[in-house]
């Protein structure tokens, strides 16, 4: 629709990155604690929830209702090992699932804008005649800039 050239300064950009950063690192901290609520009120622990996970992936397309997993829970008192079977509903591990599965590509945009950030530097530039100048504004898509919050 519109083909503007749309330039920034290394600061504008940096700074508008590591704001980014910070709401993807609150966003990511937002849904790790909903993963966590989930976790204490189902009572799911990491051998539960990998299974749960793997299940979930198994059987993505036959449309389960319910998911079980087994856990070993020794007695206090007598020290039996016994194994425990519990229900956890496919909405419950759908959520589970969607929430770990943003927390992950969120990790990813972050580590992303880390690395662009710390590395984002004014440019030396030689001209053909020899001259040097400094490149110190960038162009960036509408994308970039939405995706920043320019």
């Amino acid at each position: 629709m519109f083909s503007f050239e749309i330039e920034k300064t290394v600061d504008e950009i940096r700074q508008a990155m590591e704001a980014k950063a910070k709401s993807v690192r609150a966003k990511i901290a937002e849904r790790q604690g909903r993963i966590a609520r989930l976790r204490e009120e189902y009572e799911i622990d990491d051998a539960a929830l990998a299974q749960l996970f793997m299940a979930a992936r198994r059987q993505a397309n036959a449309n389960a209702m319910r998911f079980s997993y087994s856990t070993s829970n020794k007695s206090a008192t007598s020290g039996d090992d016994r194994m425990e079977e519990r229900e956890i509903g496919a909405g419950v591990v759908n959520n589970l699932l969607t929430e770990n599965d943003h927390v992950a590509s969120e990790q990813a945009d972050l580590k992303r804008l880390e690395l662009v950030s710390r590395n984002l530097d004014s440019l030396a530039r030689i001209t053909d005649g020899g001259v040097q100048w400094t490149q110190t504004r960038f162009q960036l898509s509408h994308e970039e800039l939405e995706y920043l919050g320019f």
